[in-house]
């Protein structure tokens, strides 16, 4: 709206503060009034709460995320990790299972004790079920701090500036729709009785030392589709272990693609165009080249009239160029895109071209090649409207020369069927096409079974109620 004069204008929009959330007001142009804050939704219709907050419900509203938790405890006697040794709180976790949940019960060791972490590989199985779909490869415990071992005191960065544990010791940067990835920087200190700390990334082989030194910092890149990255800090004496895990993850209300965080999925139309080169006509033998582009969008299908696929939506493919050849015909190529991956979400309208290649002049397509014309083959087609009423018949008159059929074929879809009359009119009844928009194509098909393009090879025939 006008701010001032006609050449400043502001957005209807602004961002507001709701308690422990941020929300969106709109301009009222009536009034010339902003309206009252309302809270921002996520695609699963929940409000959205700052980080550390939950939606309590209309009445409660945004609400703390943590809570007290009794910790899964399979081994209290070797390894424990239960009230007498430490307490233990939960984190509501937003984007969990889709639609929101509570985190892993962390424990916090009480003073005298040292938080250790039990893999469970060394124990020769999978990953620690903590119940409610939540499993982990890592099972922290309190261990007896002793005066002649040493200790050391771990945090996290983000270079994002936007952290999120994950539970299980698990914690990740968070990218916002266009990045495609972040880095958590793990830093630490050590007690004073320590004499030594190294920093390893594991993995299936032989611990990588990346640094040493009593105080340390080290940032791990990565982005949504990579691997969690496992670290552990050793800390001498007395090979005391502190061990966790970092990655990656796309801001709430955006999605990873392969490539990059996009918001496709928050509700934006995607749109999708294709260009054919050459458009329109061309002489054979050429080549077809084809070219996708998209916006908000995820994933994509290319696709002719013939039903070959050149672009799957399960590729989550985008933008593209791809050059084909073909036999003379007319290919009509058609594509549409998605807001989300695999051909889900919000669809774009379809986009068309058309390439029609044909043989030079005085020949003609035999089956494999462009060969001297022995008796020219044609046809000739019309309809009486191509604005129908639903009630009204649609008479089409075909002529044809040296042809064995005159056939149609309606989107695209379905077999090809040959007209009754290959010269003279056909007529459908009333009632033959439902309300709607048909590409109501033809051609011709010779003794030997190839194809001619008749003129035109399609109509665009709209049909209306009574």
């Amino acid at each position: 709206h006008r701010n001032g004069t006609a050449e400043s204008c502001t957005s209807d929009q602004r961002s507001c503060t709701l308690p422990n959330a941020t929300g969106v007001s709109n301009y009222n142009a009536t009034t010339n009034t902003w309206g009252t804050c309302q809270h921002i939704m996520q695609t699963t219709g929940i409000p959205q709460c700052n980080d550390g907050f939950r939606w309590g419900g209309s009445s409660q509203g945004c609400i703390t995320g943590t809570r007290a938790c009794t910790p899964y405890n399979p081994y209290p006697t070797q390894y424990p990790r239960g009230s007498t040794v430490a307490t233990a709180s939960q984190t509501w976790n937003a984007i969990l299972n889709g639609s929101g949940g509570w985190d892993m019960c962390e424990i916090q060791c009480k003073p005298g004790y040292t938080k250790q972490t039990l893999y469970a590989d060394a124990l020769g199985i999978g990953n620690f079920d903590f119940g409610g779909g939540v499993t982990s490869t890592g099972l922290d415990y309190c261990s007896p701090t002793q005066g002649t071992v040493g200790g050391a005191s771990i945090n996290y960065q983000s270079s994002t500036g936007s952290l999120l544990s994950g539970g299980g010791g698990i914690h990740y940067c968070l990218i916002a729709a266009g990045g495609r990835e972040c880095s958590v920087s793990v830093n630490w200190t050590t007690s004073s009785v320590s004499s030594g700390a190294t920093l390893y990334k594991l993995g299936n082989s032989t611990p990588l030392t990346l640094k040493t030194g009593l105080t340390g910092s080290h940032a791990f890149m990565s982005d949504p589709g990579d691997a969690l990255v496992r670290f552990t800090l050793e800390v001498q004496p007395g090979n005391m272990s502190y061990s966790g895990m970092v990655g990656a993850r796309c801001a709430t209300g955006s999605t990873w693609n392969g490539t990059t965080c996009t918001n496709g999925t928050t509700g934006q139309n995607p749109t999708a165009s294709l260009t054919i080169s050459p458009q329109g006509t061309a002489v054979y033998p050429t080549s077809i080249s084809y070219t996708l582009s998209s916006q908000n969008a995820q994933s994509c299908r290319v696709a002719d009239q013939n039903g070959a696929v050149y672009v799957s939506p399960s590729e989550n493919v985008t933008q593209k160029t791809v050059t084909s050849t073909t036999h003379p015909s007319t290919l009509i190529f058609s594509t549409q895109c998605w807001s989300g991956l695999n051909g889900t979400g919000i669809a774009s309208a379809v986009s068309t071209q058309s390439s029609t290649v044909s043989c030079p002049a005085n020949t003609s397509w035999n089956g494999s090649a462009c060969a001297s014309a022995v008796a020219a083959s044609s046809c000739n087609v019309s309809v009486s409207t191509s604005n129908l009423k639903a009630n009204m018949p649609l008479a089409v008159l075909v002529s044809s020369t040296n042809l064995a059929a005159v056939q149609t074929n309606v989107d695209y879809q379905g077999p090809w069927i040959s007209f009754a009359n290959k010269n003279g009119t056909n007529v459908y009844p009333s009632g033959t096409f439902q309300v709607g928009s048909y590409i109501y194509s033809f051609r011709g098909v010779k003794d030997d079974g190839s194809t001619v393009i008749c003129t035109p090879p399609s109509i665009f025939l709209q049909v209306t109620a009574p």
